[in-house]
């Protein structure tokens, strides 16, 4: 039994797009940071402090940068569809289909010409 784990791979350019939203988020989370800092007398009226939407902020911040950060890994590793590291396509090649064709054809010849005698 194969008990190994098909892994799912995104395409290349689902990858490349998740890639650009964790750069925009990564970008927002800046322009919100720098936001609260310049507007820190405006913002304190607010019903939150300014640290708490600073360090909101950075949280946002990495979760864009991880996104970012493992999309492009995947785009360098070839871990997409079709990628370097897919090797499902290879499981399914015409040769494979010949090959488990053939060794059936052979296994059903000597299965009958037991039978036979």
């Amino acid at each position: 039994m194969n008990n190994e784990k098909k892994k799912y791979y995104y395409s290349k350019n689902m990858l490349f797009i998740r890639m650009l939203i964790g750069g925009y988020l990564v970008y927002l989370a800046y322009s919100l940071i720098e936001s609260y800092i310049s507007n820190a007398d405006k913002v304190s009226n607010s019903s939150m402090p300014v640290p708490v939407l600073i360090i909101a902020s950075i949280i946002f911040m990495a979760v864009g940068l991880a996104v970012a950060i493992i999309s492009l890994k995947g785009i360098i590793k070839g871990e997409y569809k079709g990628g370097k590291a897919d090797f499902s396509e290879e499981e399914y090649s015409e040769d494979a289909i010949e090959e488990n064709i053939a060794e059936e054809n052979i296994t059903e010849e000597i299965t009958t010409d037991e039978n036979e005698e």
